[in-house]
């Protein structure tokens, strides 16, 4: 089996924003929220900006860190891939 990275989606970049800003809103820096979600500074980074792939077992490190529910940051199920309802 080949391990290839996967590409970034939209669904990614949407779950970036959504998490950058509940970290925002709970007055909270990158160091601190990788800190307290035992990730890195650089994952956490690149997936707030897009660039990094989440995957669930750290997205639910995140959202008990930021005490948000999955559905707090995951696309409403009416959102498309190109980000348009």
């Amino acid at each position: 089996m080949s391990m290839t990275a996967e590409p970034i989606d939209a669904t990614d970049r949407y779950v970036g924003d959504r998490l950058s800003e509940l970290r925002k809103d709970m007055g909270l820096n990158l160091a601190e929220l990788a800190r307290t979600s035992a990730i890195s500074i650089a994952e956490l980074s690149a997936i707030e900006a897009g660039r990094g792939k989440v995957y669930s077992a750290t997205l639910w490190r995140l959202c008990r860190a930021l005490h948000a529910d999955l559905e707090d940051v995951l696309p409403p199920r009416d959102l498309t891939v190109s980000g348009r309802a």
